[in-house]
Parts: structure tokens; sequence; C-alpha cells
């Protein structure tokens, strides 16, 4: 089977903290601050010094939940009851103790046993609160029991567990509260400090990890500030240097201007367009994304964090919020965002939206009284469904207790939750009623917006890998008023739906300005025969971007290149990839991109070692033992794939992938008996790959069980009824069993996903023909 890939990133898998939207009613204690040599060794000088010239900015930043990101524990700071009743949830017990100024956790230990440690820091503030606890190797850990901060009439002023619908979570599960996702050095430490430092150290597997300041400073955001005051307490004299010495100002370089267009009632911004900055240094924290390179403040986001498409899993294919995923790519997906609006146009250093309110920051640029309206929204003032956001900002909840607003600030489309299965912001308030309701409310109030077409019609047929994908995805690929976020995405999905026309579709788009479409290209063309590859993103391995040359060094790795020159820009983009991985490979899946990129240059000596690496720390990671089993089958090793498939399912025993892997094992070894347990259960799953089921199914029908096995095949097509591999193995099964309105059926799928396949068209008219 091929391999599973892995990103050479830190994935944003786990928010620990909550605060991302928060508000602090206390001021509480703060770590000591570092010497100031210590500070001014990196060039930051910490927030306190900062305020002694930017008072305002500061009192404003000062309690937010940016400041309140992190904090030692303290009684100011430490808003849970450690006097309360344990906790108890699915069979684990958490207990909590206070004495004088310490306060304890009593919960399942990485062993399995109850243990007692101290909370050395809290996370966050509101709605909830986490914890740090220390653990091995300089591991500090967010424990699942975490504290609802939000007032007890809202449910709140509790102790409760993260991840509820898991159930019990085992020490092996990687999201045990001393798992590898809840490790704050590699998963959280980045977003809730100011200039963090990770220091894994491979050897020892072990973190040194420093930072300059607890929780979000000033610093976080405008880069090391040692520069600035030292001109500044000269007295601004002489030429100023870039910034007044700051990594970022976050200020306008032009004079902006604001007209209004009476006919729409908004207020435009001239000229459009930001600094890339502007974005840039919130969506290091505010976007799903990972980490490819440790950089304080100001080097720009493409060349430190690869930020995630509208993945399937993520997010809906209309772009709507569906796993955790933040901020960022939904406001990437506004019209703000095409017309130069900004973070900063709505939030302030306090980090909530600017005073009034999320009424107020709408009022900055969209006429009350033409928009804020029963003519324009259709419900009684004052109630649900008034307010701006209740229609283009709704909510959805994550960490049990935090609901977070998708910013990408759509009109509400109930029409799209007919045809692709997307929520929509009507019927979640009017949960009584259904979407062919809210549909025709839509229609009557709004008849232009309910038929307007949607990029996530298209993205679900390339998703789906429906006739028509290609030429939908090129189309939207090739529209410049689609955001980039969904060019890059559509890009992506061109590989797994290409046509004869997808290398030079992607070859040209391989020169748009944004990283993001560049990206997606990349992706897309991952697919493409190694010479079409090299024709297509050999010139991408020189890109300005990072991300994007580490992208394109990965899916070139392997065949030789083209020409020397070409050559020698692949080495130097392997030896960034080779540092990203590395840097990464304190994680799971970091640990994987660093065997896949071996894999990639061909070492499958050096792949074994990273995939028995990560399987070795983390058990319960199936990739790694289905890496592992594949890399020990290419280098001719049988007996060792069976016995890391086996050792695979002490931690997993009925996951598919390792039961699939397991089985085809066993038929190559001509312990058929064996096998077929292994391949059916994997076939049955629920979470099954369509591969196992053709497996499967292919499987009986050599097994002398072509009924059994078409009937397989049938159930899996019938869930993925576009699926190429699938639809192929059918045909000759067909045919030969005499199903000519069978076969002829499955022609006429093939045809219209692949309508210049002249063979396919030939077939189908023979048969329509009774030849």
């Amino acid at each position: 089977m091929p391999l599973r890939r892995a990103y050479l990133v830190v994935p944003a898998l786990v928010a620990v903290g909550g605060a991302i939207a928060l508000w602090a009613t206390r001021s509480g204690a703060r770590s000591a601050a570092p010497p100031a040599q210590v500070l001014h060794a990196r060039g930051y000088v910490g927030s306190a010094s900062c305020g002694e010239c930017h008072r305002h900015p500061h009192r404003r930043w000062a309690g937010s939940h940016h400041d309140h990101a992190m904090r030692k524990a303290a009684p100011g700071t430490a808003l849970g009851d450690f006097e309360a009743a344990p906790l108890s949830f699915a069979g684990e017990t958490s207990s909590f103790r206070r004495a004088a100024d310490r306060v304890w956790v009593t919960t399942e230990g990485p062993d399995g046993r109850s243990r007692e440690v101290p909370v050395e820091y809290t996370f966050g503030v509101w709605p909830l609160q986490q914890v740090l606890v220390p653990g091995e190797g300089g591991r500090r850990h967010a424990p699942l029991v975490s504290w609802d901060s939000r007032d007890a009439a809202q449910g709140g002023q509790r102790w409760f567990r993260l991840r509820p619908e898991d159930g019990r979570v085992p020490p092996t599960d990687l999201f045990h509260s001393f798992g590898p996702y809840q490790v704050w050095n590699s998963m959280c430490a980045e977003c809730h400090s100011t200039g963090v430092r990770k220091n894994w150290d491979a050897a020892r597997d072990r973190y040194e990890t420093t930072w300059v300041e607890d929780g979000v400073g000033c610093e976080a955001c405008h880069g090391p500030g040692a520069a600035h005051e030292a001109y500044e307490r000269a007295g601004a004299a002489g030429t100023p240097p870039l910034r007044r010495g700051l990594a970022v100002s976050l200020k306008e370089k032009r004079p902006i201007a604001w007209t209004l267009d009476p006919r729409r009632g908004i207020w435009i911004r001239d000229p459009v367009g930001r600094p890339a900055e502007h974005a840039d240094v919130c969506a290091r924290c505010h976007s799903r994304r990972g980490t490819i390179a440790e950089e304080d403040a100001g080097a720009p986001l493409h060349d430190t964090h690869r930020v995630a498409l509208l993945e399937e899993g993520l997010y809906f294919p209309d772009g709507q919020v569906q796993a955790e995923v933040f901020e960022h790519g939904s406001w990437l997906q506004t019209k703000m965002h095409a017309a130069g609006v900004g973070c900063f146009d709505c939030h302030g250093h306090a980090s909530r939206a600017r005073t009034g309110g999320a009424a107020e920051a709408c009022a900055n640029c969209h006429l009350r009284e033409t928009f804020a309206t029963p003519a324009h929204h259709f419900h009684e003032e004052g109630k649900p469904g008034s307010a701006c956001v209740d229609c283009h900002m709704p909510t959805r909840t994550y960490m049990v207790v935090h609901a977070r607003r998708d910013h990408a600030v759509r009109v509400p489309r109930p029409d799209l939750s007919l045809s692709l299965g997307t929520p929509n912001a009507c019927n979640g308030c009017h949960a009584d009623k259904d979407a062919r309701w809210a549909a025709d409310r839509m229609a009557k109030w709004w008849p232009a917006v309910a038929t307007r077409p949607h990029y996530g019609t298209a993205i679900e047929a390339g998703r789906r890998g429906a006739p028509g994908a290609a030429r939908a995805l090129t189309d939207l690929l090739a529209d410049p008023k689609v955001p980039a976020i969904v060019r890059g995405t559509a890009a992506s999905l061109l590989g797994r739906n290409a046509d004869p026309g997808t290398a030079r579709v992607l070859e040209t788009a391989g020169g748009d300005a944004d990283p993001l479409v560049r990206r997606g290209v990349v992706e897309g063309a991952a697919t493409l025969p190694p010479a079409e590859r090299w024709r297509v993103i050999g010139r991408l391995l020189a890109d300005p971007s990072r991300v994007v040359r580490i992208d394109a060094a990965r899916h070139l790795a392997g065949p030789p290149p083209p020409t020397p020159a070409d050559g020698e820009r692949l080495a130097a983009a392997l030896e960034e990839a080779r540092a990203a991985a590395a840097w990464a490979a304190d994680t799971p899946e970091g640990g994987m991109g660093v065997g896949h990129l071996a894999l990639a240059e061909g070492d499958l000596a050096a792949a074994e070692r990273a995939f028995q690496a990560v399987a070795a720390s983390t058990p319960a990671f199936v990739p790694a033992w289905v890496n592992l089993a594949d890399v020990q089958r290419m280098r001719g090793r049988e007996p060792d794939v069976v016995r890391t498939l086996e050792e695979g399912r002490k931690s997993a025993p009925d996951d598919p992938a390792l039961r699939h892997a397991l089985g085809l094992a066993l038929v190559r070894a001509r312990r058929l008996p064996d096998a077929v347990p292994h391949l059916e259960a994997a076939a049955g799953h629920a979470d099954a790959d369509p591969r196992f089921t053709l497996a499967w199914g292919l499987y009986l029908v050599d097994a002398g069980q072509p009924q059994r096995g078409i009937a397989a095949l049938e159930a899996a097509l019938a869930r993925r009824p576009y699926d190429t591999d699938l639809l192929l193995t059918l045909l000759p099964l067909r045919a030969r069993a005499g199903d000519r309105a069978g076969t002829l059926d499955l022609l006429r799928r093939l045809e219209a996903l692949r309508p210049w396949d002249g063979e396919v068209r030939a077939e189908r008219e023979r048969l329509e023909n009774g030849r």
C-alpha cells in the first residue's frame, strides 16, 4: 500500500489554553522577569520597559487575554477552585489541593497511576483556564482537566474534562494528559509566551525551553525592542532605522483615506491593500498552521509556518470552519480582507473587539441606517438575528465551552446546506426548522444571493472526484477575484482530478503572487509524472517563500534533476527541508516527516530509523508502524513486516490501516487463513479506506467467491461513486459475469470522469451498439 504522508511541521492539533479571545478580571502575578542581560542578549527589553513610553497601548494591553496567555500559578492567577470535590469522568478521577500560595492537581500519570503534580503555570483565563504541570525530560503538560471560568449562570465555575467525546483516555493515547499532543513545549509555548526557544535535544530527548516573558507581550508581535529603545532613548537623533528599530511596526506606510459609497452604505479603503506584516503577525498564532522554522517576529509568515489550506476535515467545502482552525484562514476568504481591512481595524491592543463590541466594529465601515435595520436583517431589533455577528459570524464550540466566531464574515447560504451538507447560520438559531425552510426564506429576502455561484461547489466536487471537477477547479484557479486560500486549495485538488491540461494549468498558476496558491500548485503537481512535475514546480525550488521551496523539494527529491542548475537548487531546498524536519522531529508528525524526506531521497535505511523512532516513542501513532512495515517490505524483510505490524496492534488492535497492512503481509507470506480476518475487518471498518475494500474484494474473487467479492466492491462504490480504481476494478468483473447493463453503467461513469479517454468512449459505443 502507498506510504502515508506527513508534513514536516509541528501541527496545531491542540489549542492548549482556550484563551484565544479572553479577558482578565484580576491582575495576577507574573513570573519574575528575566535579568536585563538575558533579555538584551537576544535584543528584548520586556513589556514593562515598553510601557514607560507607550503608556496608552500598554494600559489597553495589560489585563488582556494576550497578557494572561500564560502566568506563574499564584492566588491571583489560578482561577480554579482547588478545594473543590474530585472530578470523576469515564473512570478517571482528578482531585485538587491548595496549600498556602501553591496548588496541586492529582490526575492519571503516564504510567496509568494517579499522581499529584504541582501546578506551575496557568494557561489562559476565559472561558476556560488550563494548568501546566511538570513532566519528564523538561516537558510541561496541560492535563485534560480544566477550569470553566465562565459565570455560574452560564454553566461555569466548575472543573470539567476536555475531549469528553473520547471517553476514557488511556496513557497510550496521543491526547492523554501526559501524551505527545498535550506537551506545552512543542504544541503550545510558541503562542502563549514571548521569545520562545524550544531547545529540544534529540540525543537526550530533553527540552531546555526558554522564553523571555510570560504571556504574549509587546515584543511577541513587534519583535525584540532593544534597537528601538536605544534609538528613542538617544533622543531619536539622526536617520531613523527601519521601522524605528522594530522588526514589526504595524503602522501604515502610506496615508489612508476612507471614502463613503452612499449606494452601498460602506466606507471604502484607499489605497486597497496592507503591508503583509499586518496579517502575518496575527496569523503566526491565529491560524491552523505548522511551524517550519523558529524565528522572532518580523519574519515573513510563509518563511516560518505552513498555513493550512481549506483541507477536508478542517473546513467544510464552502470554507466554513469545521475543526479548530482559528481565524486567519477564514479571514482570508472575506471581502474585507480583499479590500484591505485588517485585524487591527476591529481589534486593538486589548485583543477583543474595540470599544463597543462587535456592533461598533462593524459600524466603523457599514452604516447603521443601511444595515442595522429590519429591512436588512429581517429580525426584530434587539432579538437574536438582529446583530451583525448572529448571521455573518456564527459560532462553533471548541474545547467544550469556547464558542468561537467564524471570521469569514459570510452571507448565510442554506441552499448550500441542501447541496453540500454544510451548516448555515439560519438553522444554527432556528434548530426546529430545516435547511429547505431557511433556503426558501433567503430566496425570498435575498434572491440574488440565493442563486449566486459559490466556490464550495467546486471544492466539494474536487474532494469527491466528481465529473467536471477538473474544469470547475481550473476555473476557480484562473479567477483572480477568488481568495488566494481558495485558489490554492483548488490547485491542490487538481492533482487528484487531473486531466490532460492539468500540468499546463498548474504551471501557469505557479507564477501566482500569493504563496498559498503556489503551495497548492506544489501539492497538485505531486501526482504528475516526474518529468512533468519538474516542468511545473522546478522553478519553485527558488521561490521567495521558504515553505514553497521546502514543499517543492519534498516532491522533486528522488528522480534525477533535468540540469545541473536544477540539481543545485534542489540540493539547497532539500537542506532547508531537512532543517525543518529535524526541528519538528520531537512530534510524531515531525518524526514522520524526517522519514518521508529520507524515503523521497532514496535512503531506505534512514527512513526506517526515523519511522522506528516514532513507533518506539509514540506506540499509539499508527502511521509510524504502517510506514515502518512498508520500508521493511521494500528492503525485502517480509518476516520483519509481520512482526512490526503485530507489535503495532498492541497499541491499536482494531485500527483498519494496521489490519489491512497485516492482512496483505500475511497473503504475501502465503498464510491465507490468517490473512482473511484482517482483510475482512479492515474493509468493514466504519473508517475504511476504499483501498481496503478493494483488496478484500479482489481477494474474494481470487479465492473463488466472485459474487461476494463483487458485492463488497459494489458496496464500496455506493459510498464512493467516483472512485476510479473501484470503477476500473469492477468493469472486467461485471463484463465476465455477463452483466451488460452494469458494465455499460460503469463505462458511462468512467467516461464522465475521463472524457478525454478514447478507449473508454470506444468501448462504451461498442457495447451500446451491441457489438
